[in-house]
């Protein structure tokens, strides 16, 4: 017995050091490393050492199910209890593995989603999970990872192998009475209970306690694998919605709708003129993210391809954030002004949502389209977007039959021009029928893997002319860029192809569906507007365009709709929504993606705060426009908190009664 709690303090401690040596590796990896300013010493203490909290508040977790099966042993016959011992040995094994290899998750989820785990994981279940498992082995190092868990594993049952194999004669020598033994694991539960508790104080360590430092990189580094899925884990039960309408907008800090509202001041009609409905395009880029966009160099770094030429059509707004930090809960996010996603795939996605967007285009007397270059299947989407205001539904599987079946076909889908060729098809059979099509577009060919379809020549690109914080990996930086390219180029030969008379009669709008993963290090928070940065692309013929826009503005996918909404129908937005782009009301860019600990990003001329529940807030300084963290907000910079927190606790608590109360 003396030998097998020995073990297990000699696993205990290697987890420690194996998780904390995962924390060095992410510190210096995603932070240090890379162009992220120099971090106080003592902050960077702080933050391990809250860290290796954390990190044994899991391992005395795992090791109850141990100590257990050592606690029966003590009571039982000696037969059993040998058998009992090779449990309690497995278990400590099998979980300490479970912990390292979290952790491990955690950290290649970081560098491509810039959090630690967060309920975006689940898309591994609710998405394409082949798809989805083929892109991980191909743009990950997934062996690699292996090799560290094998590692760390045989480290484990070598430790056994000395301490328990080899000593098997002398622990037959010296045996512990029955007594002693209960007392010997008895203490050794009551140790682990204290530090699966982590506090001796009024709570245990909780999420809360992941603040550490002001520097809010290392209080992300503080996280592990574990505590990461588990706060993932409740994240997504939030998202059942409850039974309580005003949850959401309560955890933001108002009591009810009307304290929220009166933080808002309500927008105004400032497009009146009557005019025949024009088609209007929706495009959602697949990663079109803001610094490859900005990257764009004709004859070197060649990011944008036809997509350059294209540009000149419209007006370009960089300043701009993605309404969410993945591809299904931004397209939500956009159609249905939601903080909660996945919504249409959740038990309340078999009903009409009062609060999509489509719905009010359909009614006016659009014929409402969602066409996409993959599957139609993706999501539910070809069952649960027809009740949100879609006429029809097209995927790869209708281009196909169009266009031939053997078309190249990847991972997620077909090359995206053949969906903006039937895109084009669509426009001339509305001006045949003489009905105003709203055609919604998702691309899927800038999606890992990354691969551009074959016979597609790739223009110069140029890996030194990326930002100081790209990755180092110039191999999977050049795939990234090619595919890049090649969605961009489809997408500006789509808009150059449409004919004049058509494009007169014809509103665009094109942007990302959040950045592109993978090729940028975003160190710490200092690059907020970087990391959740897409452009959008706004293309309004004269008759609906009222006036040249400031293009420096802070806008986002929060305005896009109620742009639309005032340009074509002459109605404004309501008062938590986002407004017209090309108004003059001062604004702000909106996400409600996760960042720096919660929910919800927002960002103007005043700064950014992050995590609108738990506010933290930040300042410009030094290269970049980088932000830093404040702990003395400027009155810009709360007033910035109060309004984003009740636009997004509004639209929360639209999206639940709506669910809730329904019938």
């Amino acid at each position: 017995m003396q030998k097998r709690m020995e073990f297990l303090v000699t696993v205990f401690i290697a987890t420690l050091i194996g998780l904390s040596c995962i924390r060095v590796t992410f510190l210096w990896t995603y932070g240090f490393g890379s162009a992220s300013a120099e971090p106080l010493i003592s902050d960077l203490c702080a933050g391990l050492a809250r860290g290796i909290r954390f990190d044994a508040k899991w391992t005395a977790i795992v090791f109850f199910p141990s100590l257990v099966a050592l606690l029966i042993a003590c009571v039982v016959s000696e037969s059993l209890r040998n058998s009992l011992y090779r449990v309690s040995d497995g278990l400590a094994v099998f979980l300490a593995a479970l912990l390292f290899l979290l952790s491990l998750i955690n950290f290649g989820f970081f560098g491509f989603y810039g959090s630690p785990i967060n309920s975006l994981i689940f898309g591994f279940v609710q998405d394409d999970t082949w798809a989805v498992i083929v892109s991980v082995v191909k743009d990950w190092p997934v062996v690699r990872y292996c090799l560290v868990l094998v590692c760390f594993v045989a480290v484990l049952c070598l430790a056994r192998k000395k301490l328990i194999d080899r000593s098997e004669p002398d622990q037959k020598k010296a045996k512990l009475s029955r007594i002693k033994e209960v007392a010997f694991v008895v203490l050794g539960i009551v140790v682990c209970a204290s530090l699966a508790r982590g506090s001796f104080g009024t709570f245990p360590l909780r999420q809360t306690d992941l603040n550490a430092t002001t520097d809010a990189f290392i209080n992300q580094a503080v996280n592990n694998g574990a505590q990461a899925f588990y706060d993932a884990i409740k994240e997504q039960r939030q998202q059942d919605i409850g039974n309580n309408p005003l949850s959401g907008l309560r955890s933001l800090g108002f009591k009810t709708e009307d304290e929220a509202r009166s933080f808002l001041t309500p927008h105004k009609l400032t497009c009146t003129s009557e005019m025949r409905l024009p088609n209007i395009v929706l495009v959602v880029m697949e990663a079109m993210g803001k610094d490859l966009f900005e990257s764009h160099v004709p004859g070197v770094n060649d990011t944008l391809g036809a997509m350059a030429q294209a540009l000149q059509t419209g007006d370009v707004f960089l300043n701009s954030l993605s309404i969410q930090n993945g591809t299904f809960p931004s397209l939500e996010g956009l159609l249905f002004n939601t903080p909660i996603s996945p919504i249409s795939q959740s038990r309340y996605g078999h009903r009409s949502f009062g609060f999509s967007s489509m719905r009010e285009f359909q009614r006016a007397g659009y014929k409402t389209v969602f066409l996409t270059s993959g599957t139609s299947v993706w999501r539910n989407v070809d069952i649960n977007f027809p009740r949100q205001g879609f006429d029809a539904i097209y995927g790869f599987e209708c281009l196909k039959e169009r266009y031939g079946k053997n078309i190249e076909a990847g991972t997620w889908g077909i090359p995206d021009e053949y969906m903006f060729r039937y895109a084009q098809e669509l426009l001339k059979e509305s001006e045949r029928e003489g009905k105003p099509l709203f055609l919604v577009c998702l691309s899927t060919t800038n999606h890992p893997p990354y691969k551009t379809p074959t016979g597609y020549q790739v223009k110069p690109l140029s890996y030194e002319a990326l930002p100081v914080w790209k990755t180092r990996d110039s191999k999977i930086a050049r795939s990234i860029m090619e595919t890049y390219q090649y969605a961009s180029d489809s997408l500006g030969h789509f808009i150059l192809d449409i004919p004049k008379e058509t494009r007169g009669q014809t509103i665009i709008v094109a942007t990302g569906d959040h950045n592109t993963r993978t090729i940028f290090e975003y160190p710490a928070s200092s690059l907020l507007n970087h990391q959740f940065g897409v452009p959008l692309f706004f293309s309004v013929p004269k008759a609906w365009r009222p006036t040249n826009p400031d293009t420096r503005k802070w806008v986002g996918h929060f305005d896009v709709f109620p742009t639309l909404r005032e340009l074509v129908l002459k109605k404004p937005a309501r008062a938590f929504e986002g407004r017209n782009v090309y108004g003059t009301e001062d604004g702000f860019s909106l996400s409600f993606s996760y960042a720096v600990g919660g929910n919800g990003i927002a960002i103007n001329e005043a700064g950014a705060v992050a995590n609108l529940a738990h506010p933290q807030y930040f300042v410009r300084n030094g290269a970049h426009g980088r932000f830093v963290p404040t702990e003395k907000p400027t009155e810009g910079l709360l007033k910035l908190r109060r309004e984003a927190a009740a636009r997004m606790g509004l639209a929360d608590a639209r999206v639940r009664k709506d669910c809730l109360l329904k019938k």
